[in-house]
């Protein structure tokens, strides 16, 4: 897999995620790392709905910012992929209070 995204100062939030090229929906994006962890304080912070299990997410997708209107997903096996078509120079966002499912966009 071809890298596509680069990591860039954010006018959202101090750094951020940005597609290096167009990314089509469904796409896979990266996967995320995560280290499973007991101290809930601090950023980067995920939990497993299956198991209950939290993890800090280290690497650079720790670096998605928050927007309710997402264009990634944070998916199985720490996968993120798009949830519409992305431009290049677009930042990428994941919705943190998202269910398990992604609203697709258009």
């Amino acid at each position: 897999m071809k890298k596509c995204f680069r990591i860039a100062r954010s006018p959202t939030a101090g750094r951020g995620v940005f597609a290096t090229r167009p990314i089509k929906r469904d796409e896979l994006i990266g996967k995320a790392k995560c280290v499973p962890t007991t101290n809930r304080d601090g950023a980067y912070l995920v939990v497993s709905d299956e198991t209950g299990i939290w993890a800090k997410m280290t690497g650079p997708m720790r670096f998605l910012n928050h927007r309710r209107l997402a264009n990634a997903w944070f998916g199985e096996d720490n996968r993120i992929t798009a949830t519409r078509r992305i431009r290049e120079g677009e930042e990428l966002f994941l919705d943190y209070g998202r269910g398990n499912e992604p609203e697709k966009g258009r």
